[in-house]
């Protein structure tokens, strides 16, 4: 069997310097979402990876931003549109590698933030990948800082068990990594045996015993969400914590002018 790499790039797990849910390094596990269920969170926004047939293997970047836009809507009330092509270019996305690795796609936007779809977007206009990574404005790092000074985001691996993913639900909307892409006769993709995992998603909902329900950066019919059979757990997994920084609403709007000074001259 041919596996074709979408983008996911197993990284070994550090004990004693990546975080882990329960473990070392523990953000907390407060619950939020207790009926596990982010499907009515999830953004109207959706780039597809492969947009006018190029491929840039960035799953990794698309399936984090799936998550922290969802997380963000349901706690916030706010529907936003993060630049997966900003992010996949600044985490060092390769080509060449065929992807990178969903820890250093969240280190990345947790240590140096992330700009709107509108401010590097990936649109009709981008025809090739080398278009996709072409060199951005260097003051776009500057703008990226606003999600730095506006959210402590954090992240930690998930054990890979039915019970620890089902669990880890209740606290966000889980990247997810996946066999891209066969389906049974049932409908539900699933993984066979002795292969390797290709792909990373976002775990939006679960039915105990039955499916993983993911929002993928592909699609299928007209469809995002995919069904991902009971038994084809991931080979890794990943949940998210988003909290606004307690800030002066007199001073984040100061700081919010100085950002527009500083990128686009506005007053």
């Amino acid at each position: 069997m041919t596996e074709i790499n979408h983008g996911f790039i197993l990284e070994e797990i550090i004990p004693n310097d990546h975080y882990i849910l329960g473990g070392y390094g523990n953000i907390g596990a407060e619950i939020i979402n207790s009926s596990r269920d982010w499907r009515n969170c999830i953004p109207a926004f959706h780039e597809v990876q492969n947009l006018n047939g190029i491929e840039p293997y960035a799953c990794t970047v698309f399936g984090t931003l799936n998550a922290v836009e969802t997380l963000k809507k349901y706690i916030y009330g706010v529907e936003t549109d993060y630049s997966d092509r900003w992010l996949a270019k600044v985490a060092g996305i390769s080509v060449q590698n065929r992807g990178g690795s969903p820890h250093t796609v969240a280190e990345t936007l947790r240590n140096k933030g992330v700009v709107l779809e509108k401010d590097w977007s990936f649109d009709s206009l981008i025809k090739t990948v080398q278009e996709f990574y072409t060199d951005f404005p260097a003051k776009l790092y500057t703008l990226a800082l606003e999600f730095i000074a506006e959210f402590d985001f954090g992240h930690d691996w998930v054990a890979c068990t039915p019970k620890d993913l089902y669990d880890a639900l209740q606290l966000s909307p889980l990247g997810f990594s996946v066999y891209a892409w066969l389906k049974d006769e049932n409908g539900y993709y699933y993984k066979p045996p002795n292969v390797f995992d290709t792909h990373w998603v976002c775990l939006v909902y679960a039915e105990w015993g039955k499916y993983w329900l993911v929002l993928d950066s592909y699609m299928d019919n007209g469809e995002l969400l995919k069904k991902v059979r009971w038994d084809a757990l991931p080979a890794q997994a990943k949940r998210y914590k988003l909290k606004r920084q307690v800030v002066n609403e007199n001073a984040w709007s100061w700081f919010i002018k100085l950002i527009n000074k500083i990128v686009y001259g506005m007053a």
